[in-house]
């Protein structure tokens, strides 16, 4: 029987464009279904990505999960920015970057209201 192919597999996930990807992915995908914060969730999405990648490739070393946790950051900010882009090209409602502690806008819409990418800001 011939193997199914995947969208993502370990060593594509080991790249930072497939760490972007499915941070991207799973963020907004929880958001979409379950409404939680993606401005939060994106970065610890990113996080245990990173050092889940560092852990299977066997780099538990110090300077290792320290570079690891660098790259999350990077990870984050690429697909915090892969999801603001996408939204404005969907022609989303961007929000402004001070919200001054108010609830982000489409926090209080129902789930089939909300748009896949968004602003996570």
């Amino acid at each position: 029987m011939p193997a199914t192919p995947q969208l993502l597999d370990l060593a594509a996930l080991g790249t930072i464009g497939g760490m972007t990807l499915a941070t991207t992915a799973v963020t907004n995908g929880l958001w979409r279904s379950l409404g939680w914060q993606p401005r939060w969730l994106g970065l610890m999405v990113s996080l245990v990505i990173c050092l889940a990648t560092a852990f299977f490739a066997g780099n538990t070393a110090g300077a290792d999960l320290f570079l690891a946790v660098l790259n999350a950051f990077i990870v984050y900010l690429a697909a915090a920015g892969t999801s603001g882009a996408g939204a404005a090209i969907q022609g989303g409602d961007v929000p402004t970057p001070a919200n001054e502690g108010r609830e982000l806008p489409g926090m209080e819409e129902e789930p089939s209201e909300r748009q896949f990418l968004r602003s996570w800001f």
